[in-house]
């Protein structure tokens, strides 16, 4: 008995343990659900996408644990983060799936009927969405104060827009009350915005001006700038519409006031936009004009589709307004492209009523129908009657100039009816005037008459309406008149039965009331003299504001042409300094080597040294503007501004017509897009390219020659691209030279053609076009002529080649032929070959090696091809920059050549970019060398290969391959080592390992990549990038000690980076310092 006792209280202990467990269970995943839950609302704007994967986890473990209230939440966010992506179909499936859920169990049910009537508002079934609100009213309605508030926000807004606007003041005032009952002081703000401007569209403006200035004291008592800023524009609006310029124009000053001090572009912009309307209404036209084009300015700046388009329209209206036709249409179309973009058909249909005016008024019939009628359809699709009723007249009377008088009676008298619809008698006043003009034209008196009554009766309303309170003052001093004279005839009756006593008593009288009236009269002048001050103050200080804002404007314009001049001059002058390279190596080489002389005179010697001092400043000099062009063109801007572009590049054509003329030749310029054509344009930039074109193309045309400039768009693009093509059928390109016609300094072959190479003209002209995001390309066959392409992107808005001319007889440069001395008879001295287009440098490179080496000369790179057949030889010196073949070219046939791959190769550059460097290390340069230099490093340097030559001779060659076939891959391969490699070359611990790791690649095909590219082992390519960086610190200068360059590259002791270095350069690193 005692053990079936402990066995039942066993059990009992075990069914308790597992009760506890399920709880303890149970607990956990609902802190879950809900940390999740939080986690996900908290996620809804920034990351909606995470937002829906955390609900649905939550949403999973919720009906796991059947916690109904949390599915409710679940699914009401899903449907919140829906409605933020517009995904409208998913969003109201989510609320409705919630709102079924908590009908269950009483649970939020007001709340998610407001969500879902926002699910129909936004579908514009605004009659359904009021019916979801009028439902959450009634539950929420004196349960839950702020959805009940929330409630009757909605359905403020619901009444709104179906124009029951009394509803809606009612709607507002009712959560107005609701707000004042429970302090809730930031709440009202938004519902009295609402409710002022439902006042505003029953034409209450006192109401509505009352209501926005306690919003704006709420505003003003909470500090909340953003909503200061939002009443002052409104008041801004409400006062305009009560013809109070200067309250409607200091209402939208502090607004922009409020704005600027925060930085808020956008409504910087729209307010701007704003105050420019109120100057067009009070016909300011000229000021107006500027504000909308500093809207214009900001919106580009911000990249706002809409308010470009908004400030566009507005621009082409006022100059509408100015009769300036052309102008207006232009910028109307730019703003009808601009909303066709951003698919904006609610506000589409103004430009396209005002283009149409203007295409009306300038009795361009058929293009005013055209858009006149997508107005109308615009506009009858969306109930605008006001526009309506104005495109019904325009088009009346576009149909009165073409002679169909019943067509223009069927549009008058519609736009009669239409404007009766919300009482607007402005617009029903011309109509009525039109229709009697045409049934005057017609010969029928009587419905003129009709007409022109019902124009005259509404004609006298409006006048009535306007001079109300004139008539009412009048007829108030009128009354006071009167019984002022009443007063007067009565005295002067019982002034007959006073005595004099009484008489001398109204005496007194009457002076003290002229005494008063004076006073009075004088405080009415003093009243209208201050007012007057006060208004020619506040004119001036607007005046004021303007000029600043012309001066700004012409300042920042000056201060960029100046910086693109400069930009331009210093890429010149950098052409100049890489020409200045070359007669600097023949000014310091001689000298140096006179200098090397020990019986030299003191005079001699002091001028000698002069000139190679101010020689080597002068190098620094053109160094530094080597540096300053590279910071430049990375500085380089674009000045996009609105242009027209057929009247613009007309006129860069027209600029060329006289010199085309003078060599009688036909000249064409070919446009092949709208004339109305406006696009953003960096005008300097696409000028030089334009100027370029033609002016080459004239030049290389001989008399009699046809030149052909074209202008079109390039089809099937996106965005849209423009070409500008010039042709012409002059002297033409060799077809080897047009690869290399935009690069800097490469000479074209000159043997018929007199003015050589491409030039910098050309060259800056591919600069462009790299700022500018376009292609630039030629098309040329020799003697038939040339084609010329500048191909760039748009968006709409709705060198010259140097000549070789020959030196006077006075000028021509020294040969140096004299001073060589006789062909040595020594046939085992060193052979060494001498590749150099400049006459002068190939003299002086021969005289400095002729004493210890055998040297033959060539004037190019073919040059030096066919003497290599005859010449076996030891060692080549070339020149990059050469006509016919250059020095990559030479470089590349040698190493590709099994018989004289193995010949080592200095090159001789005046170019000292690291990306020539790299070339000529890819395909196989032994050395390279920078001019100017001096004789002793030229030695060295030679006699440093010709000793590794001599050895690599005794030992096993590393061979460099036949013939080297690298893809892009692998230079952006090559490209991405270096970079790691010039990170590491400080790291002594580094080791290919390493790289291995870093590059995903295995040591023996490292080894077989690198090899392939560049021809050297993985070690012996590190040690030259080591080399190489230790170079560029000892060029340029950053290095004090030869010491500091050895720790810089990685090497751990300064007396083995000497050495290794002079080995590689034949100079000790502290001759660089």
């Amino acid at each position: 008995m005692n053990n079936s006792i402990l066995i039942s209280a066993l059990v009992i202990i075990s069914g308790l343990s597992g009760l506890q467990a399920q709880e303890n269970s149970y607990q956990t995943d609902s802190i879950t659900v809900y940390a999740l839950g939080n986690r996900a609302f908290s996620l809804r704007t920034s990351r909606p996408d995470s937002a829906l994967l955390l609900a649905d986890e939550a949403l999973q473990l919720a009906e796991t644990i059947r916690d109904t209230q949390a599915q409710i939440s679940l699914w009401r966010i899903k449907g919140v983060v829906h409605y933020g992506q517009q995904r409208m179909e998913e969003a109201d499936d989510n609320f409705e799936r919630s709102y079924r859920l908590a009908r269950r169990i009483h649970f939020r049910e007001a709340r998610l009927l407001i969500n879902l009537g926002n699910v129909e508002f936004y579908r514009k079934d605004f009659k359904k969405a009021l019916e979801r609100y009028q439902q959450a009213l009634r539950l929420s309605e004196r349960q839950d104060t702020v959805v009940w508030m929330d409630a009757l926000n909605n359905i403020g807004s619901a009444r709104s827009r179906m124009k029951q606007f009394r509803e809606a003041i009612q709607a507002y005032r009712s959560s107005l009350a609701l707000q004042l009952a429970i302090n809730n002081r930031r709440a009202q703000l938004p519902t009295l915005l609402n409710l002022g401007d439902n006042y505003r569209k029953l034409n209450q403006t006192d109401e509505e001006v009352a209501t926005f200035e306690k919003g704006l004291e709420i505003a003003t008592s909470l500090q909340d700038s953003t909503w200061m800023a939002t009443f002052y524009r409104y008041m801004g609006k409400a006062y305009a519409n009560r013809a109070s310029f200067i309250k409607s124009l200091e209402a939208w000053q502090h607004a922009l006031s409020i704005y600027e001090a925060r930085g808020d572009q956008l409504n910087i912009a729209r307010t701007v936009h704003q105050i420019g309307a109120l100057q067009q209404d009070n016909d300011n036209l000229e000021a107006a004009e500027q504000y909308y084009e500093r809207a214009l300015a900001i919106a580009i700046e911000q990249k706002n589709l809409r308010m470009q388009a908004s400030a566009l329209n507005s621009m082409g209206r006022n100059l509408l307004r100015q009769k300036q036709f052309e102008a207006a249409g232009n910028k109307l179309q730019q703003s009808i492209s601009l909303r066709r973009q951003t698919g904006d058909l609610t506000t589409i249909s103004y430009p396209y009523y005002n283009l149409g005016d203007s295409y009306e008024q300038t009795d361009q019939l058929d293009s005013a129908i055209f858009y006149l009628q997508t107005a109308y359809e615009i506009a009858d699709s969306l109930d605008q009657y006001y526009l309506k009723s104005l495109v019904l007249t325009s088009l009346g009377k576009v149909a009165r100039k073409r002679g169909d008088l019943d067509q223009a009676v069927d549009l008058f008298t519609e736009a009669v009816a239409v404007s009766k619809i919300e009482s607007m008698r402005q617009e029903e006043m011309e109509a009525t005037q039109a229709l009697y003009e045409v049934f005057k034209q017609q010969n029928r008196p009587a419905a003129a008459l009709a007409y022109l009554e019902r124009h005259h009766e509404l004609q006298d309303s409006l006048f009535n309406e306007e001079s109300t309170r004139k008539i009412a003052q009048l007829e108030a001093q009128y009354a006071f008149e009167q019984e002022k004279k009443e007063i007067a005839d009565q005295n002067l009756a019982e002034k007959r039965k006073l005595d004099e006593e009484i008489r001398q008593q109204r005496s007194l009288q009457s002076m003290l009331w002229s005494a008063l009236i004076l006073s009075l009269l004088s405080l009415f002048l003093l009243y209208r003299f201050l007012r007057f001050r006060k208004s020619a103050a506040l004119e001036q200080e607007r005046l004021s504001h303007q000029i600043n804002l012309q001066k700004l404007n012409f300042e920042q314009k000056e201060r960029v042409r100046l910086q693109e001049m400069d930009t331009f001059k210093s890429r010149f002058f950098a052409n100049i300094s890489h020409e200045l390279r070359t007669p600097l190596t023949l000014i310091l080489g001689p000298v140096h080597r006179i200098l090397k002389r020990e019986h030299l005179d003191r005079p001699l010697r002091t001028q000698l040294q002069l000139v190679r001092e101010n020689a080597g400043f002068l190098l620094k000099r053109v160094n530094e503007i080597l540096d300053l062009t590279k910071f430049d063109a990375r500085q380089m801007q674009l000045q996009e501004t609105p242009t027209p572009l057929y009247a613009f590049t007309k006129r860069l054509a027209a600029n060329f017509e006289s010199f085309a003329q003078q060599k009688q030749q036909q000249y064409l310029f070919d446009y092949r897009l709208d004339k109305d054509l406006n696009i953003l344009l960096d005008q300097t930039k696409f000028s030089h390219v334009f100027n370029n074109f033609l002016a080459n193309a004239i030049k290389y045309t001989p008399e009699a020659g046809r030149i052909i400039v074209a202008l079109y768009e390039k089809k099937n693009t996106d965005p849209g691209r423009l070409v500008l093509e010039v042709q012409d059928n002059g002297i033409g390109i060799r077809k080897k030279d047009v690869p290399h016609l935009f690069n800097r300094f490469y000479q074209a072959d000159q043997r018929e053609n007199k003015a050589g190479g491409s030039g910098i003209g050309l060259a800056l002209s591919k600069e462009v076009a790299e700022a500018m995001g376009a292609d630039i390309r030629v098309e040329s066959e020799w003697r038939e002529g040339s084609t010329f392409y500048f191909e760039f992107p748009y968006r709409e808005v709705m060198g010259v080649i140097s000549e070789m001319v020959d030196l006077p007889s006075a000028e021509r440069p020294v040969r140096l032929e004299s001073i060589l001395p006789a062909a040595g008879s020594a046939l085992d001295l060193p052979r060494i070959m001498v590749v150099e287009d400049n006459q002068q440098l190939r003299d002086y490179l021969q005289l400095i090696l002729s004493d210890s080496y055998r040297v033959t000369t060539a004037r190019n790179g073919e040059d030096a091809i066919r003497k290599l057949t005859d010449w076996n030889g030891h060692l080549i010196i070339s020149d990059v920059m050469m006509p016919k073949m250059d020095g990559f070219e030479l470089l590349k046939k040698l190493k590709d050549s099994d018989e004289y791959r193995h010949i080592p190769v200095v090159m001789l550059t005046a170019r000292s970019e690291m990306q020539d460097k790299l070339k000529a290390l890819r395909i196989g340069v032994d050395d390279y060398l920078l001019k100017p230099f001096v004789e002793d490093e030229l030695l060295s340097r030679v006699q440093n290969l010709l000793g590794n030559y001599q050895n690599r001779q005794r030992e096993l060659p590393e061979q460099l391959p036949a013939k080297a076939d690298v893809s892009a891959a692998d230079l952006l391969w090559l490209e991405e080592l270096e970079t790691i490699l010039r990170k590491e070359v400080s790291n002594p611990e580094f080791t290919f390992i390493q790289l291995e790791s870093r590059l995903f690649i295995s040591r023996s095909q490292l080894q077989r990549r690198i090899k392939k590219i560049t021809g050297l082992t993985p070690n012996k390519y590190f040690r030259e990038i080591k080399l190489q960086v230790a170079r560029e610190l000892l060029e340029s200068g950053q290095v004090r000690t030869v010491n500091e360059v050895a720790h810089a590259v990685g090497f751990d002791t300064t007396k083995y980076f000497s050495k290794i270095y002079e080995m590689r350069y034949g100079k000790r690193p502290v001759e660089w310092l």
